[in-house]
């Protein structure tokens, strides 16, 4: 397709009418892209998912590794002391214990879902999940 040039009036200079700057800058880009893969090359950048990390804090824990889980102990005093400071007279006070979170089995992170843990994606796989 020709560049078709017009004559601003504003200006006065030649501007293209149908290829702008940026089409160009990304139809030789594409070109690039293109021939480095024809020619087995990969092209790769840092996955913006993890931040090229190849790991992702687990959404269930917050990065800890562990999940706190609350229940009820019985006191020494058995509701028994008028004054008691650890249960207040109830007899029974709530306190938590950890267990290893499921879903990072207690290490804090995943493998990142978007590159599999390698931190790096092929730049033409980013392009076509836009």
């Amino acid at each position: 397709m020709p560049i078709v040039a017009t004559q601003s009036p504003e200006s006065g200079t030649n501007e293209p009418r149908i290829l702008t700057r940026r089409l160009i800058i990304i139809l030789i880009v594409g070109i690039v892209i293109v021939g480095a893969l024809g020619a087995g090359v990969t092209i790769e950048t840092e996955c913006q998912h993890c931040d090229g990390d190849g790991k992702i804090e687990c959404p269930v824990c917050k990065g800890i590794g562990a999940i706190a889980i609350p229940f009820s102990v019985e006191c020494a005093c058995r509701g028994e002391s008028p004054d008691c400071p650890v249960c207040g007279s109830i007899g029974r006070y709530n306190t938590l214990t950890t267990t290893p979170c499921d879903i990072c089995l207690g290490k804090g992170y995943e493998i990142c879902p978007k590159c599999g843990g390698d931190g790096r994606i092929k730049l033409i796989e980013r392009f076509l999940k836009r």
